[in-house]
């Protein structure tokens, strides 16, 4: 059938010779990898995030679609990868801990970029809001300082959500009472 029969193949003289990739091959290679994990990171970690914005669209009224849902959003990704840095932390797991650090830091990015006062210069104004009502007497309980806000002019002059000056209060409240 086959005309042909293969002959075995001899050795040759000839060598080849390999020669040694330069540092600067070796970085620039070195650097392409970095950048492609880091890629492919914020490729996964973008994914969680459309999905779990697209989940919320679902959840809410078209209305409620605003830069103060994206940022309680983000805030919740933020809060979910924190409790799993602790739970690898606790297991050793330093490679995951990495991984959750680096996804936190693109979050952030994106916060960054939301028009919305930080939790921080929340927690400042509401710190400020019940000092002041402490100094007149009136910020007994929860719910005269819940009175007290001028809710129609919180998303304007704070630049924040309701539910996060709501949960600002009700924390800055339970750290001064005890």
């Amino acid at each position: 059938m086959f005309s042909r029969v293969i002959r075995p193949v001899r050795a040759s003289s000839l060598q080849f010779v390999r020669f040694q990739s330069s540092s600067v091959y070796k970085d620039a290679l070195a650097l392409l990898k970095t950048d492609l994990k880091k890629a492919m990171l914020a490729k996964d970690t973008l994914k969680g995030l459309m999905s779990g914005i697209k989940n919320k669209e679902i959840d809410t009224k078209p209305a409620n679609h605003n830069e103060f849902l994206l940022f309680e959003l983000y805030n919740k990704f933020i809060n979910q990868r924190n409790e799993s840095v602790k739970e690898y932390q606790d297991n050793k797991r330093d490679d995951l801990v990495e991984k959750e650090l680096k996804e936190i830091e693109i979050i952030k990015s994106y916060i960054d970029q939301l028009p919305v006062a930080s939790i921080e210069e929340i927690e400042t104004k509401v710190t400020d809001l019940i000092k002041g009502l402490q100094s007149e007497g009136k910020a007994k309980n929860i719910g005269e300082i819940m009175k007290s806000v001028d809710w129609k002019v919180v998303e304007t002059e704070w630049k924040a959500s309701q539910s996060s000056v709501r949960t600002a209060i009700a924390k800055i409240h339970r750290s001064l009472t005890q």
